[in-house]
């Protein structure tokens, strides 16, 4: 027997540990201690990690909150509501995965591509059930409130052919996000949901489309609420297609039912990462 004895890691975080590699699970069993003292009483660790690269970093997610934390987690350095965390994204390079917390100032590498995912994942799943939508509705108030801001007419006609045009550039955009987060199955399911008008839900198709964006990934709800407050600041200027219309009628987006499909799909590969 050594006269040193290897830290043993605590099942419980062992269970819900983010990371394989072996160097961060020796740093985690070493700071295990830290991490247990940081956690309040009744609040469920729902994953933790050690940066695989050089084990400074460690992160525990929190059904409440996500601390960070160094030295396998005996040093608490900043804890943050789960509903004010950014979200997360993944970059992958030659060697390491890296998983990013935005606008936080922390990285965190992975030997494993899957686990950075997967983290990714849990995280932003959380974000987005803490923090509902908080973009209001588009139909039917917004719609006529713009309407009459602009001097058009509030026919069924022009309210419907405003939601045609927001939706075609909430969806174009919508794409053009899912090709930046590198996630092809969002854009597939997106695409399926929406590149077709609903009959039915016409008017109401941007207000499903955000909905959807909001659910996917926290780090569009920013990205949602500016885009969509710049759109609503173009529609009032003279030189709009709303404003054009004072007094008449909003033309049509296109005269053949529409299907944006085609459209969505060269958007999606030119937004593509490299």
């Amino acid at each position: 027997m050594g006269l040193f004895r290897t830290a043993e890691l605590d099942p419980a975080l062992a269970d819900v540990l983010a990371t394989s590699h072996r160097r961060a699970r020796k740093a985690l069993a070493k700071g295990q201690d830290g991490v247990h003292k940081a956690v309040r009483p009744g609040e469920r660790i729902v994953a933790v990690t050690v940066d695989d690269l050089e084990c400074l970093w460690t992160i525990v997610v929190t059904g409440e909150r996500l601390l960070t934390m160094t030295r396998g987690g005996e040093i608490l350095v900043r804890e943050t509501p789960i509903a004010e965390v950014p979200g997360a994204t993944v970059e992958n390079g030659k060697h390491y995965s890296v998983l990013v917390l935005d606008r936080m100032s922390l990285r965190l590498h992975f030997e494993n591509r899957a686990e950075a995912g997967a983290l990714a994942k849990q995280i932003n799943q959380l974000v987005v059930a803490s923090r509902p939508r908080t973009i209001p509705a588009l139909h039917p108030g917004l719609y006529g409130t713009l309407l009459s801001r602009a001097g058009v007419p509030e026919t069924a006609v022009n309210r419907s052919r405003l939601a045609e045009r927001t939706a075609v550039v909430l969806g174009a955009q919508a794409v053009a996000m899912t090709a930046q987060f590198g996630d092809p199955d969002a854009f597939a399911e997106f695409t399926h949901l929406f590149a077709k008008v609903t009959p039915g839900r016409e008017q109401q198709r941007a207000d499903d489309m955000i909905s959807w964006l909001w659910e996917w990934h926290p780090l569009t709800h920013q990205t949602l609420t500016r885009q969509l407050a710049t759109w609503q600041d173009g529609l009032l200027q003279p030189d709009s297609f709303l404003t054009a219309a004072a007094g008449g009628e909003i033309p049509p987006w296109s005269d053949t039912p529409g299907d944006d499909t085609e459209t969505w799909r060269v958007v999606y590969r030119r937004n593509q990462r490299t």
